[in-house]
């Protein structure tokens, strides 16, 4: 979800950039959102059930990059 907008099977991602800085003490935001693309179940956000799945193997870095560089625009 994103605005309020999308599904609510995990938190908002209106804010992530800022609120992925936070959730990890010693993790980067860029850290944070490429741990959680590829190894999902590393840390799910209380509250949230673990249903994310890896897509580590099946997305290019170019794609991981590009996914990044939208959600340092949603601070």
């Amino acid at each position: 979800m994103i605005g309020g907008v999308g599904g609510t099977t995990g938190p908002d991602q209106e804010h992530i950039w800022t609120t992925a800085g936070q959730r990890k003490p010693g993790m980067s935001p860029e850290d944070y959102i490429k741990e959680s693309i590829l190894d999902p179940q590393a840390y799910v956000v209380p509250g949230y059930p673990p249903i994310m799945p890896s897509f580590r193997g099946n997305i290019t870095d170019d794609e991981l990059n590009s996914i990044i560089q939208y959600f340092q625009t949603l601070k």
